[in-house]
């Protein structure tokens, strides 16, 4: 995960983008994501926080599915898109560099309100 790059701070803000494959990239935490014509993201190979999930939440009101494979650094999911209906998770990564199955390890909830 050292060889990831940086998503361009102009990529971080388009409103023609409806679907996007991102492969090795690291989102910064203070980069302000605004998709709001996203409707499916699909990450692979990348380092994720909790705010980044925040931020694909609140920045991509239209998004349907989001897709998130051999990832790190996530602790915490919570998806507040009220159209996401997909959600694909697969080779979390651990911290310490441990590749980890998802299967007894994590847990998900799909909230209605």
């Amino acid at each position: 995960m050292n060889n990831l790059i940086r998503c361009p701070q102009v990529l971080c803000s388009n409103s023609s983008l409806v679907e996007l494959n991102c492969k090795y990239c690291k989102l910064s935490e203070n980069c302000v994501l605004n998709w709001p014509s996203l409707e499916s993201l699909t990450l692979t190979n990348l380092l994720l926080g909790d705010e980044n999930i925040k931020q694909i939440s609140s920045g991509c009101p239209q998004l349907e599915s989001l897709e998130l494979s051999e990832f790190c650094g996530l602790h915490h999911l919570h998806i507040t898109s009220p159209k996401c209906t997909r959600l694909l998770l697969s080779e979390h990564r651990h911290p310490m560099n441990d590749w980890c199955p998802l299967d007894h390890r994590c847990f998900c909830w799909v909230l209605k309100v």
